[in-house]
């Protein structure tokens, strides 16, 4: 394998040094991970990206080893008026109704997500990235909502883009963003009865 500088690669995720060089929570010279890094910002949007009685999740890749205990999305214009919300990460297994709840953080009931602001969860049991939770690379993290809930930070992808990816790649996530019935304070044990959803919100874990 090549060395940095024959291979002509950077020293510096492009994207983290655009976002300010965020760095995990729990370990500040490990980086935040986020599905980001793969569809982009230049095409991102303030969206409906949230669904009242549904949490959103979205696939982000993380590292072996790394322990990861907040999650946090950037809430649209939207002023919301919640009864429930909290954020939750969900193991990377091969189907929906494998991949089960690792942590989620506490319900923050009427407190509601700040329009127009980084928005942070913290997780109840922060929780380390393992070849069993994480097989293929990533996890599953979501943030829940119930009532007028937040547009969010999001990016359009159209949903023919979940088909290739299943289709082609074998470990690929079975989907770039999807919604679940979620109408409690405690997050799903799994993720198994899913919608696919086209808009998919811009989630951070560190």
């Amino acid at each position: 394998m090549a060395d940095l500088a024959s291979g002509g690669y950077p020293q510096a995720n492009p994207l983290q040094t655009i976002l300010g060089r965020l760095g995990n929570t729990v370990q500040s010279n490990i980086p935040i991970r986020s599905n980001a890094e793969y569809l982009g910002i230049a095409a991102a949007t303030d969206a409906a990206a949230l669904v009242t009685n549904k949490i959103i999740v979205v696939p982000i890749a993380v590292d072996y080893g790394v322990e990861y205990s907040t999650v946090t999305f950037v809430a649209g214009g939207t002023a919301p008026t919640v009864t429930i919300n909290y954020a939750a990460v969900y193991s990377g297994l091969a189907t929906a109704a494998t991949s089960l709840l690792l942590s989620q953080s506490t319900d923050a009931a009427s407190t509601a997500p700040t329009a127009s602001q980084a928005n942070s969860y913290t997780l109840a049991t922060p929780t380390t990235a393992t070849a069993a939770n994480a097989p293929f690379g990533y996890w599953f993290v979501g943030v829940q909502g119930t009532g007028t809930v937040n547009s969010a930070l999001g990016v359009s992808v159209a949903v023919a883009v979940d088909v290739l990816q299943k289709a082609v790649f074998t470990h690929a996530p079975w989907a770039l963003a999807a919604s679940v019935a979620a109408t409690t304070s405690t997050a799903p044990a799994n993720l198994g009865t899913p919608t696919t959803v086209a808009l998919k919100p811009l989630i951070f874990l560190s």
